[in-house]
């Protein structure tokens, strides 16, 4: 399971973050999650509740997860879809050649640290 490893340098992360600004402690982690970054959500906020708990200054925290919906765009004629799979043709003129503009983040969005 790839998502502990994860869930760990989110908490490093944090952890990080925290101590540059002299703050107590973390209380929420927000995260972009995108459909096709491979990620099970699921199992990350397992991983998360096990990492969050084993640093003093994630303790109490919290994780929010932003899932990010797969968008594509057509190189043939430049229309953008969310497809629901990765290989999909484009619904404006059938061809099978696309570019991902969003949906394989995964991404610190911002961190709410205790005060000193």
């Amino acid at each position: 399971m790839h998502e502990f490893s994860i869930a760990v340098n989110i908490v490093e992360i944090a952890e990080s973050t925290a101590l540059q600004h002299n703050a107590t402690g973390v209380s929420e982690v927000e995260l972009d999650v995108g459909d096709a970054s491979g990620i099970n959500i699921e199992a990350l906020e397992f991983a998360w509740e096990s990492a969050a708990a084993s640093s003093t200054l994630l303790k109490k925290s919290s994780l929010k997860i932003n899932p990010v919906p797969l968008l594509l765009k057509c190189n043939h004629c430049q229309h953008q879809f969310s497809p629901a799979d990765l290989i999909e043709s484009c619904p404006s003129c059938g061809d099978n050649s696309t570019t991902i503009l969003q949906g394989r983040e995964l991404k610190v969005k911002s961190i709410m640290l205790a005060g000193p």
